[in-house]
């Protein structure tokens, strides 16, 4: 919604529309700094996140490996009983051998 624009006629209803971001009507899309700072942030973040989300859980799944391997051996600890219960929204819908499945 950041690159929607939506024009309107003027008040004295002449030919000239002036352009407003359709999300927040209070940005124009006319020479607008706030609209740059919105583009820049929005592009960025068009890359930033899809990639960023996929490297995290990858850092995640990666950091408990070892552990996630033997989360089906009785004999974990408690510490890395709670260790493992960080990732455990990652891993919990998915058989132990096919943990990484989350990232794809």
């Amino acid at each position: 919604e950041t690159y929607l624009c939506e024009e309107f006629p003027t008040a004295d209803g002449n030919e000239v529309f002036k352009s407003a971001l359709r999300a927040d009507y209070r940005l124009s899309c006319e020479d607008s700094k706030q609209r740059v700072i919105a583009l820049v942030y929005a592009s960025i973040m068009l890359i930033v996140y899809p990639i960023g989300i996929v490297l995290l859980y990858v850092s995640f799944l990666k950091r408990y490996h070892e552990l996630i391997l033997k989360q089906d051996a009785s004999d974990l600890k408690e510490k890395e009983k709670s260790k493992l219960k960080r990732v455990s929204f990652l891993i919990s819908p998915y058989k132990t051998e096919r943990y990484w499945f989350e990232t794809y």
